[in-house]
């Protein structure tokens, strides 16, 4: 299996069984569900790495202010004081969470809306539990009269950083690449954009699971390299028009992604055959149901809120246009039974309150109970302001999994990773699969950055295999049910996989995997392709474990300069020592408080892109004073600005360039790093 790449599906809005009951209590107290407003969006999202989901609600142009609630873990929410994360004035019509710049904390786009001319607002997250708007580039800078709706972050070619696909109202999509340093450049030249149609709902996934994905009232293949083709039209692409959200997930638990619209008049559900074809799916609740006269479907959310093992839909009720005349109004709620058929659930609070409109349906386990939650926003373009709804999920004995994944080599939200694991319940092996999507309805992302498994009855998972974005699969094995997993992507850990899922252990997966260790020490190592000068990164790893992280460097420097410097500070030491391959090496350029090493003068060698070693040398590096340590890196040149080198983080949470810290004196830190 190939490095995964992201491709596109987009749509465009014009103008029962026996009873079920859900065990959902509705939160009636709080001001995330008592304040009232025009409210558009939902996005849940971790933005202070404290292990619980916080919230952000958007709303209209009257609104002043942004609707962040934090978690405050004991099931309540609190808003955040305005000047933490001032508004820019707009109407909010969109949503999504992302770490655009790979520091580890969850940055948030919201979109512009309409009918105001109002710019989309990138919030980049300070760590501090505040925000800054991002207010120069083209995301902020480009304007549109019919204003912008659905946003959604993708790494579609692959480089490490999200990009970001933000959806017109009309046929004004836009597509903005990452640089890697914080700023983007519109792309204008991709089909996704040039081609004229408008895609309120769309989706990125791999809807031909081989590792590439996209979707958007046609259907577009990634190729590779930021290029994507156009799939021949199908049942699937000719159902575009009346579109509001497109919702992705595997119902069937056979591996494929499966996709369901909503719409304004008979919502769809079509089921993946494999190769990219897809059937629709012609009798069953959720597609014999018809909404009435001035009614859509404006919203919808997979997810397995009962853990039985398979993935439930949930579809949101709205009048449109804006009136009372069409209440009460009911959400839609189907439970999957298990055998590729849904009943409609009839019971409980999630579908017998009333609701006006609601174009934003976001699950999320916020209390870490193990169990999906469910947040409406309500209002969007209502006569008067109305409050949002919040159902907490009363469990039951079902087992579950809940994993976070982190990305090194991939961006660091994972955003395109696929999660599947094998459980033995309900009297059988069988697969799930889940994937970390950023923006996949019409106004804001569906789920947390989290994949949760329902795992029913077992006992134990055989087998989470995770497939990041970068190529790299990783397995555990014998995982325990009940409890919250964080995986880091490994380097060292990678894996080629077949088309039939068998995964064979790559002998030497990167050159820094085979490079020596010694106990208590650090290692570096430094290493390019001469044929991709442009693409130089380093990457270290701590420890014996994965390598974390990635920095481009530049364009090698000109002949005759050495590629790399390094320098090494110890704070509060007179001097500064080396040990290279295991024995004291006096820098030439060593002062009293830093010392610059040429890597010309440690007669270093490179590997080739292939990653075969032609020769390596690794450098072991050592601070004297315990927390005290730093290191910066330069080709060849002027020195470069840490903050350019987004995605350096120590194990400690501090960001690289700063300090990196070790738990005692004469202690040390592990790094590898690779150009590729």
């Amino acid at each position: 299996m190939g490095a995964a790449t992201v491709a596109m599906v987009m749509f465009t809005a014009d103008g029962v069984g026996a009873q079920l009951s859900a065990p959902f209590t509705r939160i009636t107290t709080g001001e995330l569900v008592t304040l009232p407003a025009l409210y558009w969006n939902g996005a849940w999202g971790d933005y202070d790495n404290d292990g619980f989901l916080d919230l952000f609600v958007g709303a209209t142009y009257p609104s002043t202010r942004n609707y962040l609630y934090h978690n405050k873990h004991d099931g309540t929410f609190e808003l955040i004081d305005d000047a933490a994360m001032p508004k820019i004035p707009s109407n909010q019509h969109g949503a999504a969470w992302g770490d655009y710049d790979n520091d580890g904390n969850l940055d948030l786009i919201v979109t512009a809306g309409n009918p105001e001319v109002t710019h989309n607002a990138l919030y980049h997250n300070n760590g501090d539990g505040s925000f800054t708007a991002v207010t120069t580039g083209p995301i902020y800078e480009e304007t549109f009269l019919l204003g912008f709706h659905a946003p959604s972050w993708a790494d579609y070619d692959n480089d490490g950083f999200l990009d970001l696909f933000i959806a017109g109202h009309d046929i004004r999509n836009r597509l903005f690449h990452n640089n890697g340093d914080g700023t983007f450049t519109r792309d204008a030249s991709s089909v996704l954009v040039s081609t004229v149609i408008a895609s309120e709902g769309h989706a990125w996934f791999d809807f031909d699971d081989d590792g590439s994905s996209a979707l958007k009232g046609a259907l577009y293949r990634n190729e590779g390299n930021g290029v994507f083709s156009t799939m021949p039209d199908s049942d699937l692409t000719d159902s575009a028009s009346g579109t509001f959200a497109v919702c992705v997930g595997d119902y069937d638990n056979d591996g494929l992604s499966d996709v369901f619209l909503a719409r304004s008049n008979k919502n769809l559900l079509f089921h993946n055959t494999r190769g990219g074809t897809f059937t629709r799916v012609t009798t069953g609740p959720i597609v014999e149901h018809m909404n009435a006269p001035g009614t859509v479907s404006p919203s919808c959310a997979w997810a397995d809120y009962d853990n039985d093992g398979f993935l439930d839909l949930f579809v949101g009720m709205g009048c449109y246009p804006a009136s009372s005349t069409c209440q009460p109004l009911h959400s839609l709620l189907y439970h999957n039974n298990g055998d590729g058929t849904f009943t409609e659930v009839t019971e409980g609070s999630v579908v017998t309150s009333n609701v006006t409109q609601t174009p934003g349906a976001a699950w999320g386990d916020y209390d870490n109970d193990g169990f999906l939650d469910l947040f409406l926003s309500q209002g969007a373009l209502w006569p008067t302001p109305v409050q949002n709804l919040l159902f907490h999920n009363d469990g039951n004995a079902n087992g579950w999994l809940k994993i976070k994944l982190v990305g090194t080599v991939s961006n660091r939200s994972a955003i395109g990773a696929k999660v599947r694991v094998k459980a033995f319940y309900r009297g059988g092996p069988r697969w799930q699969l889940r994937t970390i999507a950023s923006g996949d309805g019409e106004s804001n992302q569906t789920n947390a950055l989290e994949a949760t498994f329902g795992l029913a009855d077992a006992t134990a998972v055989d087998t989470v295999r995770v497939e990041w974005p970068s190529g790299i699969v990783q397995e555990l094995h014998d995982v325990a049910p009940r409890q919250f997993l964080t995986i880091t992507e490994d380097l060292c850990s990678a894996r080629t996989c077949d088309d039939t899922g068998t995964c064979t252990q790559v002998a030497t997966p990167d050159p820094a995997c085979a490079m020596p260790m010694s106990p208590g020490k650090a290692t570096l190592a430094l290493w390019r392709s001469p044929g991709n000068p442009s693409k130089n990164r380093l990457r270290f790893r701590w420890g014996s474990g994965p390598a974390v992280d990635r920095a481009d460097l530049g364009t090698a420097p000109a002949t005759g300069a050495p590629l790399f410097d390094l320098c090494i500070y110890d704070r509060d030491g007179a001097t500064t020592t080396q040990l290279f391959g295991g024995q004291a090496f006096a820098g030439t350029r060593c002062g009293s408080r830093s010392c610059w090493i040429p890597i010309s003068d440690l007669g270093w060698r490179f590997v080739s892109r292939s990653g075969m070693p032609d020769g390596l040398t690794h450098l072991t590096l050592k601070s004297g004073i315990a927390g005290k340590g730093e290191m910066s890196v330069r080709g060849g040149g002027p020195l470069l600005t840490l903050p350019k080198l987004p995605l350096l983080r120590t194990s400690t949470g501090k960001c690289w360039g700063a300090t990196f810290s070790t738990p005692r004196e004469n202690s040390a830190r592990r790094f590898s790093a690779k150009s590729d």
